[in-house]
């Protein structure tokens, strides 16, 4: 018995059920390209209040699920327990959407 992919497996049999379906696998390229594209460029805006937003000269803050990724280690005084948090961080905002769109698209597509 040779395996079919799904989108081959099962084929819709009206045509909205093919416009439904063609949107629905192109929508997966497309969620996997703004998951990506949010990792760098859209940013998580920060208010920090209290008397650190007292003393600093701009409490408005905005960086990316990337940046906060890569200098929260470098940034903070707790450097024993900055690593596995900026883990942590990576595996629930980067890596983890990404891995569930790739399962999705080789369920669908291989």
């Amino acid at each position: 018995m040779k395996l079919k992919p799904f989108f081959l497996k099962y084929l819709p049999l009206s045509y909205f059920g093919i416009l439904m379906r063609s949107i629905m696998l192109l929508l997966i390229w497309i969620t996997l390209y703004m998951i990506i594209d949010t990792v760098f460029i859209a940013p998580v805006r920060y208010n920090i209040t209290g008397l650190v937003g007292f003393f600093i000269d701009n409490p408005q803050r905005s960086y990316s699920s990337w940046q906060i990724f890569t200098e929260v280690p470098s940034h903070t005084d707790q450097h024993t327990a900055a690593p596995p948090l900026s883990a942590c961080l990576f595996c629930t905002i980067i890596f983890f959407p990404i891995l569930l769109l790739l399962l999705m698209i080789i369920i669908w597509y291989f």
